[in-house]
């Protein structure tokens, strides 16, 4: 009887947890179209997610937008972008060469830096705006890289 009650109540602690978990839904824009594997991940991680983890949950009442910008597709008309068009998104994720990344985050925010992706955070919150480099790691599955990018974009 001890052993049953006590898995019943790891049991619900373990659902209050879960559902106390604060969570987005998030919605991936491929604004240049690029066709680049990382792209299409990220797009497939499209949905409902824990911010913590970047694991799917069930259900969010909050939108979280992710604009996915291919450098190496804008570079030669960068001057074309511009904020307005970014105005929807909470943050951005920018693949792409690094030099390239460098110089649309440059574009963008006044400042940059040479990253294989960066993740621009902060674009519509309190605690302001925020770069976050990554270097490609051979290591890590095209999934893990997609997961780590999102879930600092969302955090």
């Amino acid at each position: 009887m001890k052993k049953f009650t006590i898995l019943t109540l790891f049991t619900s602690s373990l659902f209050v947890t879960s559902a106390m978990a604060e969570s987005v839904y998030v919605l991936a824009d491929n604004m240049t179209q690029s066709s680049q594997t990382i792209v299409n991940e990220i797009m497939t991680m499209s949905g409902a997610m824990d911010i913590q983890t970047a694991a799917k949950v069930l259900y969010s009442t909050k939108d979280h937008q992710i604009v996915v910008l291919d450098s190496d597709l804008i570079i030669n008309n960068i001057s074309d972008l511009t904020k307005d068009q970014l105005s929807h998104a909470n943050s951005i994720i920018i693949t792409g060469s690094a030099d390239n990344n460098q110089a649309v985050a440059q574009h963008l925010l006044g400042y940059g830096s040479k990253a294989d992706y960066l993740v621009i955070k902060g674009l519509k919150g309190d605690k302001g705006i925020e770069l976050i480099r990554f270097d490609n790691n051979n290591n890590v599955s095209l999934r893990g890289i997609a997961q780590s990018l999102v879930k600092n974009a969302i955090k």
